[in-house]
């Protein structure tokens, strides 16, 4: 190899330093808005998997001929912001578990399940 080519090749070389910081500076906003997205429906569908279980608690509860203050309570042990509704029909008896949920600086949404039982002697 030549001078004048070793000298071309270190001088190419040199005009691309610091072009993968560049690069990863314009990729991790992007990537953190993705984790922080992933996370966010994670949560949604965690505290919608206990708003089912609540529901189907609380209906089961109710079908059994318990009072509507063991729904409440059950609501309670949920945590606060938890706001449940029955139903009772001829042969079922629904309720509707919701709640709220956000992430901080993200506007909120209400997450609802609503679950049935058929009442005891049917």
């Amino acid at each position: 190899m030549s001078c004048a080519s070793w000298a071309e090749t270190v001088a190419a070389l040199s005009q691309d330093h610091g072009a993968v910081t560049a690069e990863f500076a314009l990729a991790l906003p992007a990537v953190t808005l993705v984790l922080v997205f992933a996370l966010g429906v994670l949560q949604a569908q965690t505290e919608r998997l206990a708003l089912i279980d609540l529901a189907a608690a609380g209906s089961r509860a109710l079908a059994r001929g318990e009072p509507m203050a063991t729904v409440w309570q059950l609501a309670n042990e949920f945590g606060a912001g938890t706001t449940v509704r029955a139903n009772v029909g001829v042969e079922l008896v629904c309720v509707v578990a919701s709640r709220q949920i956000g992430l901080q600086n993200l506007p909120k949404i209400e997450i609802s399940e609503r679950q049935c039982a058929r009442k005891l002697g049917l």
